[in-house]
Parts: C-alpha cells; sequence; structure tokens
C-alpha cells in the first residue's frame, strides 16, 4: 500500500514516517526543503519537493497512491499589522480544498485529516468530546484556520460519500523528533537551558507525538468513515510538567509564581509586539490562556476503543523528548 504524507518533517510528521516505515508501507513524502527531508530518509520512502501553496505543482506525484495523510499546515497565533489575509488560510483552508481535489481526481479514495482539539469549544467547564461544537469565537488565527478547514472536509466528504475520510485532533504534542521546534519543543528547550522566567498558573492536555502517530496510522484501516477521533485528553497542571522535567533532568525548576492577572497583562503587551514585528510571543495569547487555565480535558475514549491506542505516560514522553534534545545537540 502506497501513502503520501504531507506535513512530514517535524515533530508529528517525522514520526507518522518512522510508523508507516516500520509497518512496511511504501512512502511519498512532501517536503519543501528536500535537504531537510533527508533526515526522513530510509527505504521505501519517496521525498516530492513541493509546496501547499501550489498544489497543482506536484499533483501528479498523487497518482498511484492508495491513502492520503494531510498533516501539513501552517502555524502561526499573530498576525502581522495589514497581513490579515495571509498563509494561514491559503494552506490551510485553501490548500486543503485543492489537495482533497486532485487526490479525489486521481483515484484516492482513504483520506486522513490531522486537524486539532483547538477547534473544540470547551468553555462549559467539563471534559469534552468530539461531539463538542467548534470554538467559532476563538479569537487564536491558527484554530480560526483549522475550523474552517474541518468544514471544507466535511463539505467534500458530504459531495463524495465513495470516499472514506477520517479526522484525527491531537491535544498539544509533545515527544522525540521535534525538528522544527514547537511551542512545546521550545518550552522544554527553555527549562533544559534555564531561561523559563517563571510557571504559568495554567493546565495542558499533553499528548506523546508518537501517539498520534499510532493513531493516524491505525486509522488507515481502522475507525469509521466521516467520524473525528480525539488523541490525548489527560489534564497536567504546568507546574506539574516542570516537575517532572526537574526531575528527569536535574534541572531546578523556576522559583516565580506570578498570578494569573499579571500573565495576562505581558501576554497582551507580547501580542501587540508580535503584530508590530512578526516575532512570536514567548507566552501564549490571552485568549489562549484563558482556555489553558479552565481546562478540564478530553474524552479520547473512542480513539483507544476503536483505533486500539494505548498512551505513554506523561514521565516518559518528558524523558525521551529530553534525551532527544541531549542527543541532537539542541543544549
Amino acid at each position: 500500500m502506497k501513502i503520501f504524507l504531507t506535513g512530514g518533517t517535524g515533530l508529528l510528521g517525522s514520526n507518522i514516517v518512522k510508523e508507516l516505515v516500520n509497518g512496511n508501507y511504501k512512502l511519498k513524502l512532501l517536503a519543501r526543503s528536500y535537504e531537510k527531508a533527508q533526515k526522513q530518509r530510509s527505504d521505501g520512502v519517496d521525498i516530492v519537493q513541493g509546496d501547499l501553496k501550489n498544489i497543482a505543482s506536484f499533483a501528479p506525484e498523487l497518482q498511484g497512491c492508495d491513502v492520503l495523510i494531510h498533516a501539513g499546515a501552517y502555524f502561526t497565533e499573530f498576525f502581522k499589522k495589514g497581513n490579515e489575509d495571509n498563509s494561514l488560510h491559503e494552506i490551510n483552508v485553501k490548500g486543503t480544498e485543492r489537495l482533497l481535489t486532485e487526490a479525489y481526481e486521481r483515484g484516492i479514495k482513504n483520506i486522513i485529516y490531522v486537524s486539532s482539539t483547538g477547534v473544540l469549544d470547551t468553555s462549559g467547564g467539563k471534559v469534552v468530546d468530539e461531539n463538542a461544537p467548534y470554538h467559532e469565537t476563538t479569537e487564536n488565527p491558527y484554530f480560526k484556520s483549522k475550523i474552517e478547514a474541518e468544514k471544507c472536509v466535511l463539505d467534500f466528504s458530504h459531495k463524495h460519500p465513495d470516499v472514506r475520510i477520517i479526522t484525527i485532533l491531537p491535544a498539544i504534542m509533545m515527544g522525540p523528533g521535534d525538528y522544527g521546534l514547537t511551542r512545546m519543543g521550545e518550552f522544554v528547550l527553555s527549562f533544559l537551558k534555564e531561561g523559563m522566567p517563571a510557571v504559568l498558573p495554567v493546565k495542558a492536555v499533553i499528548v506523546d507525538a508518537r501517539d498520534v502517530a499510532k493513531a493516524i496510522v491505525a486509522a488507515i484501516d481502522k475507525g469509521r468513515q466521516g467520524e473525528r477521533y480525539i488523541v490525548g485528553g489527560d489534564v497536567f497542571k504546568v507546574k506539574e510538567i516542570v516537575k517532572i522535567l526537574s526531575e528527569v533532568s536535574g534541572k531546578p525548576v523556576p522559583k516565580r509564581r506570578p498570578s494569573f492577572q499579571f500573565i495576562m497583562v505581558i501576554s497582551g503587551l507580547m501580542a501587540i509586539r508580535s503584530k508590530i514585528t512578526g516575532k512570536p510571543s514567548p507566552i501564549p495569547r490571552r485568549d489562549e490562556l484563558q482556555r489553558l487555565r479552565n481546562q478540564q480535558g478530553y474524552s479520547y475514549t473512542k480513539a483507544k476503543k476503536e483505533l486500539r491506542l494505548t498512551f505513554r505516560p506523561l514521565r516518559e514522553t518528558i524523558a525521551d523528548t529530553v534525551s532527544w534534545f541531549e542527543e541532537k545537540g539542541g543544549l
């Protein structure tokens, strides 16, 4: 069976590649940078150089593939002033729409789309499942784009009932293989370099990227047509995550414990800076802080049952992530 994979060079993608190779699948890996993709190169992996802004340029490579795994996306939480109509919509929404169409026209009838738990409304103060409504009022431009992309996937599914489409919604991911340095990767490195100024008074739902990769590969022949599957749902206070990081690495825990109100003020100032400079903020957006403060977690019962998943404990994930950064010279 031959798989076409987008987004295969980052944290999640690198682990999807490993799962597919271990499962003896043949793989076409889409990458903007051929050199970067070479890190994933192994027997059965063909690199296709291309960009999700220009689907037509690599669309012929979809021919002959049996499954499309669309894990590629553009990520940013802030717009520069005057740049609202940017790559988020072009890649995450229009790119998804065009890619599904091109895949269908070339005979692919099995599609796995990777979304995010960030699209779900968690304002009710309780654990939510796949039936939760979209967080339509979110101010986070990335999550807005993922909501619109999911709607495109749903619309495509309705128009093409002969195509099997499964949507995977991962929580915040952590793990080895963080080549592109995700926000959690930056969090871990900041701690290991003793550059973390304070411990935020919020919570997070963390899942190992290797477990998400297993879920995605499992969805190739498991799960039900048209269903969404949440992958990861346990809630951890940031102070708990930092405590494990300290125990694993031997590094000290930051002593500062600022109030939530103070963090909200600083976040607002950092957001203004980001809009002006285009540089990412070192702390989450104000709306995301509120979400993290009230986080009650997600139910991933359906994924465990239908995709037959098991999940690593957080300590194992953190230990392996720290070891990976140490081995790769990230410190």
